[in-house]
């Protein structure tokens, strides 16, 4: 994960930049100290889903929010700029998923695993949307501005206790998040926010087309209950109970699912993403051998493997094992770099010998 910059500067955008797709950014005050240090721990990929009847609009060059589309004048303002009741009850009422007109929040994910249930979780849903319509995004979020995410987790500390009146206030909801399995790693943005030139996209069905059920087969089992929330926690518990050893058939779907879902560029890291839909050996050598064939050093340099930091991961086993993965991709990288110098070097030192000997033979 990447280091954003600290601020604790106001700003507010225009409703013209709102428009055009600028930047809302989380802009805290002196009153709320959740919020800075959060705002330096932010993930570099995250993922979104987008269907017909979803909220707000999403598309490969914007995400803005139900209040952004509307056109409503408050789209412009800051959640932290809010009087503290109205912004409890837009975040209650967000992330409990009780639509409203003036919601300004976006939702993403750290969690593939979590995305992805959600996107199945779509499908059998009381008006269940096409596998077809429904768009996985995934976002590298170093090349957009700073405080253009905010961890969920920040703003419940921030106004966890505005609501406490209320039977479903958010202190519920923070202590679901906090001590419980239901984290799902969200992280909200504001208003409208241009992604042009950092996403990629593919549809919920050339997932499951290129190999999704034959990856994670616990994910293609039926779930008449039409659970959500459980569903995923189920998924953590029996993918993640004990490492399990990575075949090469494995690897060539989840190549598969990368490359022929999100193209090229988005390769190497969805290659991770999707690997870490289940506990895996650490310094597996079938996934370093998998990542070393099928990516140039030129490409893993693009990458900046060694500059994805890692914050704790409490009840999230998939990012959690994302890191680790490039953790030990970028660990591989390093050994095969120092041997390559032990090797140039001693061949240099026996050549110098060889020189030597030519030069003063021995006398007999």
């Amino acid at each position: 994960m990447e280091t954003r910059s600290k601020t604790s500067s106001t700003t507010t955008k225009s409703n013209t930049e709102v428009e055009r797709g600028g930047c809302l950014p989380f802009s805290p005050c002196t009153h709320q100290p959740h919020v800075s240090p959060a705002l330096d721990e932010i993930p570099r990929y995250l993922y979104r889903v987008h269907a017909p009847s979803t909220a707000g609009r999403t598309t490969a060059d914007q995400v803005a929010s139900r209040a952004a589309v509307l056109g409503r004048p408050d789209a412009e303002v800051d959640i932290l700029a809010r009087p503290a009741r109205d912004a409890a009850e837009m975040l209650n009422c967000h992330l409990r998923g009780w639509a409203r007109d003036s919601d300004n929040l976006m939702s993403w994910s750290s969690s593939l695993l979590f995305v992805l249930q959600y996107a199945l979780w779509r499908t059998i849903k009381i008006g269940p949307d096409d596998p077809s319509e429904i768009r996985l995004y995934v976002l590298d979020t170093t090349s957009l501005p700073p405080r253009a995410f905010v961890p969920d987790s920040a703003l419940l500390d921030t106004f966890g206790g505005v609501d406490s009146w209320k039977s479903r206030s958010l202190a519920g909801v923070r202590r679901l998040r906090r001590q419980t399995p239901y984290n799902f790693g969200e992280y909200l943005c504001q208003g409208a926010l241009s992604i042009e030139g950092s996403t990629a996209s593919a549809t919920l069905q050339q997932i499951i087309d290129h190999g999704l059920f034959r990856l994670c087969p616990e994910m293609g089992e039926p779930n008449d209950r039409m659970e959500l929330a459980k569903r995923v926690v189920k998924l953590r518990n029996h993918c993640f109970d004990v490492p399990r050893t990575t075949t090469k058939a494995e690897v060539r779907t989840a190549i598969a699912l990368a490359e022929g879902c999100f193209g090229d560029e988005w390769a190497l890291p969805m290659m991770a993403s999707f690997l870490s839909l289940c506990k895996r050996l650490r310094n597996d050598a079938v996934i370093a051998d998998a990542f070393k064939a099928n990516f140039s050093e030129k490409e893993m340099q693009q990458h900046e493997l060694g500059a994805l930091k890692t914050f704790p991961h409490d009840r999230l086993p998939e990012v959690e094992q994302f890191a680790r993965i490039i953790q030990d991709i970028n660990s591989d990288r390093s050994t095969r770099a120092v041997d390559s110098v032990i090797a140039t070097t001693m061949k240099l030192s026996s050549m110098s010998l060889l020189e030597k000997a030519v030069v003063h033979p021995l006398k007999v």
